[in-house]
């Protein structure tokens, strides 16, 4: 064989066939073994139909003269059962045939590269202008018809899909609120006072986050919305510039707007500054109690303990209720006492925290810390029994109380409060309830790696102490820990059956009420009810408790007395909300 003669490949039936010599190619025209409708390349080049390639015009013209005489239509198929389908451009049109290189091995009649499955495309034979020469149309059609059935199916199975995709996309988005249709500004308006009279400023905040896309634009609301990020978030920045839309728009709230100033300036330690909003609210309303409040804090900042001791006096005169500056008021005398080394000094500031304490449930974790922190500094008798009773007390109720968005809170969170605990458990005896005071110290400021290491060394000490186990549930169940509390709340209760502590039953009660448990929550909250029928977080979960029962009658009246002893207590001021959207609550 010359080494120049061409050698072709032929693509059939899904097959590829070859390498031929151009000799052999024409004898399977002739014995119909292949199609002039089957494709040709030579190697490297692109695929072309038999029947336009210039190589074998001269053979196809004579089968077709051939084929005239018997009076039979150009089908060119090797049989009449069998349709070869072929493309003038296929998938990979541009692709070309492999060279042969090496073609011994190869005899005359050749032999055959079968790759099965080979994917081809149908096209529209090209009409001829005489008409006569086609490809016959009656498979063809069959197979369109085949072709648009499997694509029906196709189409009706995406759709499926796609509906059922949309559904559960739908369903997932109701589920989470993501349909609410968007509330009008009145009604806008309504939800986040609501949210801020019951204390739930988190909600409030979040409500106004979702409806304004720019703050700038709140309005009515911008003086909240402002306290808002100032007092949850520190966002010092866009509350200043809200504040000051208030100030701009003339609106009502102008000394809240100076105060909120202040606030944030405190925040950022620009004293000067804040002190200068705050004189700019007094201006406007001299007894403006959160003001006077806030100056006292910028004196203790200063490091004036007298002058915060004198302010924190004005505003109490003025609100005997006003928590914090009775806090920042036993800070500035701490630090007087720390300058003259004088006991006595702390007697007065004892005996104010006492009294306040008999009046209020508001703060009573950092009223009652000070009380034992400076009865530590006297050395008074009785200590270890004093730490029994702070550490038996509810480590929620200052955060289930409502504290006003314009006062600034820095001086009374325990971020300063757990250094003093600090101070004292140094100097105390390394017992298992000292370490469980640290515990909730660090509790208390939301250390939850040092909280539970203290009172995981506690728990090592004394496994049995039904307060260290309670307290040891608390801290795993508030740094994310929930089953582990509840076995742990579980060993707190057994070990005190004979219900010595009120913190275990408490926990109890509040745990069943959390995770619906009504009968459960009903009988704890009953315990603690009896012993003591003026025990807040008590008389609270059993007007829940009625609530659920729909004993409306006893619930209003259990809700009536919690609000006189607690004015502020968030979880009554929540279920009297519910009490007035059901109906059966109108402020008896």
């Amino acid at each position: 064989m010359a080494q120049d003669e061409v050698l072709w490949l032929i693509k059939s039936s899904g097959r590829i066939l070859g390498p031929f010599r151009s000799e052999k190619v024409g004898e399977l025209l002739r014995t119909r073994e292949i199609s002039v409708l089957d494709e040709i390349s030579p190697p490297m080049r692109r695929w072309q139909t038999i029947q336009y390639h210039e190589e074998f015009r001269p053979v196809v013209d004579s089968l077709r003269k051939a084929n005239l005489s018997e009076r039979t239509e150009a089908t060119w198929t090797p049989n009449s059962t069998q349709l070869t389908q072929t493309l003038t451009e296929v998938e990979g049109a541009g692709e070309l045939t492999e060279e042969i290189t090496d073609i011994d091995g190869f005899s005359a009649t050749g032999k055959e590269i079968v790759v099965h499955n080979v994917q081809e495309q149908s096209h529209a034979s090209h009409t001829q202008s005489g008409g006569r020469y086609q490809a016959a149309q009656g498979q063809n059609t069959a197979i369109q018809r085949q072709v648009e059935k499997t694509t029906r199916g196709l189409w009706i199975i995406t759709v499926l899909i796609l509906v059922a995709a949309a559904a559960f996309i739908f369903q997932r988005r109701m589920s989470t609120g993501a349909f609410d249709i968007k509330p009008t500004a009145t009604s806008l308006k309504q939800t986040v006072i609501g949210h801020i009279q019951a204390g739930r400023y988190s909600e409030a905040l979040r409500d106004l986050k979702s409806y304004y896309s720019d703050p700038l634009q709140s309005g009515d609301l911008a003086i909240y919305y402002g306290g808002l990020l100032v007092h949850l978030e520190g966002q010092t920045l866009l509350g200043r510039r809200l504040f000051n839309t208030v100030l701009a728009t003339k609106r009502p709230e102008v000394k809240q707007a100076y105060t909120g100033l202040g606030v944030a300036d405190l925040m950022d330690g620009q004293l000067d500054s804040a002190q200068e909003n705050f004189d700019r609210a007094l201006n406007l309303d001299p007894e403006y109690v959160p003001a006077i409040v806030n100056l006292a804090a910028v004196s203790l900042q200063k490091g004036d303990y007298a002058g915060a001791k004198q302010k924190a006096f004005r505003a109490l005169r003025l609100n005997p209720a006003q928590g914090e500056a009775l806090l920042i008021l036993a800070e500035a005398q701490l630090y007087l006492f720390k300058r003259s080394a004088n006991p006595n000094e702390l007697v007065q500031i004892s005996r104010l925290l006492s009294d306040f304490r008999l009046r209020s449930w508001d703060f009573a974790g950092e009223m009652d810390f000070y009380q034992l922190y400076f009865d530590f500094l006297r050395r008074t008798s009785g200590l270890e029994e004093k730490l029994r009773a702070y550490l038996d007390s509810d480590p929620r109720l200052t955060a289930d109380h409502r504290h006003n968005l314009f006062i600034y809170r820095g001086r009374t969170q325990w971020k300063i409060l757990a250094r003093f605990c600090e101070q004292m458990a140094e100097k105390m005896s390394e017992e298992p309830r000292v370490s469980a005071f640290l515990a909730s110290c660090y509790a208390r400021e939301a250390r939850w790696d040092s909280a539970r290491r203290s009172i995981e060394k506690a728990v090592h000490q004394s496994p049995k102490d039904p307060l260290i186990q309670a307290w040891y549930s608390y801290v795993l169940r508030e740094s994310g820990d929930a089953d582990q509390a509840s076995v742990v709340l579980g060993s707190a209760t057994q070990a005190n059956r004979n219900g010595e502590y009120v913190l275990p039953v408490l926990m109890q009660a509040r745990f069943c009420q959390q995770t619906g448990m009504s009968q459960c929550a009903r009988s704890n909250w009953q315990k603690i009810y009896e012993n003591n029928m003026d025990y807040l977080p008590a008389v609270a979960g059993m007007a829940w408790a009625n609530a659920d029962i729909k004993s409306n009658n006893e619930a209003a009246k259990l809700m009536n007395k919690g609000l006189r002893l607690s004015p502020e207590y968030i979880p009554l001021l929540e279920l009297r909300q519910k009490a007035e959207s059901e109906g059966w609550y109108a402020g008896n």
